[in-house]
């Protein structure tokens, strides 16, 4: 049997939906661009979602998750602040019909912990979990 290794060599390509620039954003933004990624930043939701590798949504629940389920190669990940009853909504409906494209995290946090926050949850995003 041969084992083969693959590289990509693309650079990937991350969108950040914020309605707000805030601290935690700064930070999410510098540590993607610490990892080469290209980062782009909209204050609304666009049309081209499916040509990002990953799409972050900092409090932001302007989009109606049944829309997101067909772009199944793009990873889409929720970062709410204490919103435990939309966060919940959302991953059951993620859990519900096999999304596992879509994570949702709902941050009960200080700005103190956002360093180790982020850490955390590019780990829980990239994870096949």
């Amino acid at each position: 049997m041969i084992l083969k290794t693959e590289v990509q060599d693309g650079i990937q390509k991350a969108l950040i939906i914020a309605s707000e620039e805030t601290l935690f954003l700064k930070k999410l933004k510098a540590h993607l661009k610490d990892m080469s990624i290209e980062v782009h930043i909209s204050p609304t939701l666009v049309d081209n979602l499916e040509t990002y590798d990953v799409c972050f949504f900092v409090q932001f629940t302007d989009v109606l998750l049944p829309s997101l389920k067909n772009i199944t190669h793009t990873k889409f990940v929720f970062i709410l602040f204490d919103q435990d009853e939309i966060a919940q909504l959302y991953s059951s409906f993620a859990y519900e019909h096999k999304l596992h494209h879509i994570k949702i995290l709902n941050l009960q946090t200080y700005p103190e912990f956002f360093e180790r926050d982020i850490e955390t949850l590019f780990w829980f995003a990239f994870s096949r979990t």
